[in-house]
């Protein structure tokens, strides 16, 4: 009889902790890494052309500011043709892992340092800067919008906490390719 008791407990315990390690995830705090990976993935789609992926990872309120989502896609389209004429490309999009998240009302926010190349006829021009990440489903989905003047940010991330640091981005810096011999 007590080993079916011993039994019976084992289950439950077990049970119990099948059914409530969700919740135990869903507290846990969103990696560096986790969200360094979905800015990668935005910053893949912007170099790919997959707009519509671009667009699911750009946070909700500039596509609304813009217009809406075709909107937001049309000028990025536009921007891009703009480009071609010119003779430049970006070339290069890479993300870091951001130092931390605060948070800001009911949502989270990281800083997510990127290096944006865009190469113009024979010049590679390297921009340092930063993503704003956001999110509002507690870590598990990150949105992102560029970083800039704080000001700025404050008029479509109204909840951006006083306490994210914002880095000064370095200019940008162009280099020419060595002579062909």
């Amino acid at each position: 009889m007590t080993f079916m008791i011993a039994r019976r407990t084992a289950w439950v315990v077990l049970a119990a902790l099948v059914f409530a390690a969700p919740g135990f995830a869903a507290d846990a705090p969103p990696t560096p890494e986790a969200i360094r990976t979905q800015a990668q993935a935005c910053a893949d789609a912007m170099l790919k052309g997959d707009l519509e992926t671009f667009a699911n990872f750009t946070h909700p309120k500039l596509i609304e500011l813009m217009g809406g989502r075709q909107k937001f896609i049309d000028a990025i389209k536009l921007g891009n043709a703009e480009m071609k004429a010119q003779k430049s490309a970006i070339t290069g999009f890479n993300t870091g892992a951001p130092e931390g998240v605060v948070k800001g009302g009911n949502d989270l926010f990281a800083v997510v340092p990127m290096t944006l190349t865009v190469t113009q006829r024979d010049t590679k021009i390297s921009h340092e800067g930063y993503l704003v990440a956001v999110s509002s489903d507690g870590g598990t989905k990150w949105t992102f919008i560029t970083g800039d003047e704080r000001a700025k940010l404050k008029l479509i991330l109204p909840n951006l906490p006083d306490d994210l640091k914002l880095p000064t981005p370095p200019a940008k810096a162009a280099e020419k390719p060595a002579e062909k011999k």
